[in-house]
């Protein structure tokens, strides 16, 4: 994916090109409430960087940023593992409609809801590098 932003540090409008594969993998990993564009959001983080270190260059700088923010996001989700699982189900929640009957008052519905929260789930799966992830 190609990014045009400006450099936090000079002001210097540049443009980088990021792997897509990283791109969508950071995309995924990094919810937004926010309703932007992809390319926004990566822009936007881009521009939080500073300069990299003399020698380095600024297209590792910004992918190892990606990577250690996908990182991140992984190790929260492994630490609240409960959170995460109620989440999921709270995105499920649209069928929910094939566990109630449609007729069902808002009690049940509650209920149900209640039940699939009390499922035990346990985060098992983790990865030791972002190539074994993809």
């Amino acid at each position: 994916m190609k990014v045009n932003y400006v450099r936090k540090g000079t002001g210097t409008r540049t443009s980088i090109v990021i792997p897509d594969h990283l791109c969508q993998l950071w995309l995924a990993t990094t919810p937004s409430d926010a309703v932007k564009r992809d390319t926004q959001r990566i822009k936007e983080r881009l521009e939080q960087l500073d300069a990299p270190r003399e020698g380095e260059p600024f297209q590792r700088l910004a992918e190892s940023a990606l990577v250690a923010d996908i990182e991140a996001y992984q190790a929260c989700l492994l630490a609240s593992g409960e959170q995460m699982k109620v989440r999921v189900i709270d995105a499920l929640l649209p069928w929910l409609q094939g566990a109630v009957d449609p007729t069902a008052s808002v009690g049940d519905v509650f209920k149900a809801i209640e039940r699939f929260k009390s499922i035990p789930w346990e985060i098992e799966e983790s990865f030791e590098s972002l190539e074994n992830q993809r």
